[in-house]
């Protein structure tokens, strides 16, 4: 807190709205196994040199990138991670292309028979609260996007270090009557794995949010039954907050501030709900601190002010 006035508000909020990376855990991500699916081949090597040619690789491909040495690979087309699209790829010369992401989006370009005993795999990791990728080659992308089936070669799963004080925080903010929604990227079972080790309340049934409702009423209704959501997208993030924000006071917190820019698609949309809706979970940079001061209670926007 660095100004009263946030402690003013905060005393109004009843719905707080968390993201499982960073905030329920501690943001440290490792790689556990990996199961190849056929013949290892260059499955390790081309883990290596996918995480290695992203520009901006997210805490999932940084692990990966720990855990594996870059492979001598040439690329020649690269497709980075992308929250929205929820996998990244590379086409490397002599090697061809490769792709890895959500193994659920994945596996819709493949046999319905091969997809099924893949999703029995994910669905079996995801439920102990493991992340979890598919590694598989692929057709050379066009414009970002997959061409034809996938070649599905591992399953490669990866564990989060839960925050030790979780479970004390969230039983503290159920005790002053304000709800927790877990608001995630991850796959649902991961999800809710997780915000159950937390002690969530209501957190065994996590809604996947790739079934969501367009339908303003739909959607209310569902985040008003539910606290778990997984596979969340930026543009369903923003719209859940929005929507929460016409009825309740809100916060949000545990998102880098790379990852929370699309909250900001409208110019303050802060002061258009009416409301302060989005906080920061750890102490501002030096950089960030003037903004936040000037506002409490709202994420200073990534970039210069207008």
């Amino acid at each position: 807190m660095q100004e009263l006035a946030a402690v003013e508000t905060l005393a109004r909020v009843d719905v707080i709205c968390v993201d499982k990376t960073g905030t329920l855990t501690t943001g440290e991500i490792s790689v556990d196994d990996v199961d190849h699916l056929q013949e290892q081949g260059e499955n390790i090597s081309a883990l290596g040199a996918l995480a290695a040619v992203d520009p901006n690789p997210n805490a999932t491909l940084l692990a990966v990138r720990e855990a594996w040495p870059v492979a001598p690979w040439d690329p020649q087309e690269v497709v980075p991670f992308s929250s929205a699209r929820k996998w990244s790829a590379a086409r490397f010369e002599d090697h061809g292309t490769w792709v890895i992401g959500a193994p659920e989006i994945l596996v819709a370009s493949i046999d319905e028979t091969a997809s099924a005993q893949i999703r029995r795999k994910i669905e079996a990791h995801a439920t102990t609260g493991r992340r979890v990728l598919l590694l598989a080659r692929s057709a050379p992308i066009v414009d970002e996007t997959l061409q034809g089936a996938i070649e599905p070669r591992a399953i490669v799963t990866l564990v989060d270090r839960m925050r030790p004080d979780a479970a004390a925080t969230i039983a503290y903010f159920d005790a002053q009557g304000v709800a927790v929604k877990v608001v995630s990227g991850d796959h649902p079972r991961t999800a809710a794995a997780i915000a159950a080790r937390a002690r969530v309340p209501d957190a065994a049934n996590a809604v996947d949010a790739r079934d969501l409702e367009d339908d303003p009423r739909g959607l209310r209704e569902t985040l008003e039954r539910n606290a778990v959501f997984g596979r969340v997208t930026p543009h369903q993030k923003r719209a859940m907050v929005k929507r929460t924000a016409r009825d309740q006071q809100h916060r949000t917190r545990g998102e880098p501030i790379s990852d929370q820019d699309h909250l900001f698609d409208d110019p303050r949309p802060c002061d258009r709900c009416g409301q302060p809706s989005v906080s920061v979970s750890a102490s501002p940079s030096d950089a960030d601190r003037e903004p936040h001061d000037r506002h409490p209670g709202v994420l200073p926007r990534p970039g210069p002010e207008p």
